[in-house]
């Protein structure tokens, strides 16, 4: 299976809190998968034929930034639930799915 998931986020600063930010915003990206689906065996009589499907990523974002005054960069940690639906492409079985999901994320967001 290969897979390719470019996203962006908007990130926004809702609460002040110190030392520590709230941030949160919207995702919006999208999904290209190449493979079989789901239910196929991995190799064998049991493996499906492979298709092409695609879809939109839609989420959100939300985080704690903290802030570390004096050094060269601020710890960001969040979490980003998101849904994807996905249609094959050429696909003479009409593949149709739904991937519910999120990712835990830590970042390094470098300070003036």
């Amino acid at each position: 299976m290969l897979q390719f998931e470019p996203t962006a986020t908007v990130k926004f600063r809702m609460i002040s809190m110190g030392n520590v930010d709230l941030v949160g915003g919207p995702t919006l990206g999208l999904s290209l998968h190449y493979g079989p689906d789901y239910t196929s065996d991995s190799s064998g009589v049991g493996r499906k034929a492979s298709f092409f499907a695609l879809g939109p990523i839609v989420g959100g974002y939300v985080g704690l930034d903290v802030k570390r005054p004096g050094k060269t960069f601020n710890l960001q940690l969040g979490v980003t639930p998101y849904v994807t639906p996905l249609f094959g492409v050429n696909d003479p079985q009409r593949h149709r799915g739904l991937v519910a999901g999120a990712s835990l994320d830590a970042s390094f967001r470098f300070a003036r």
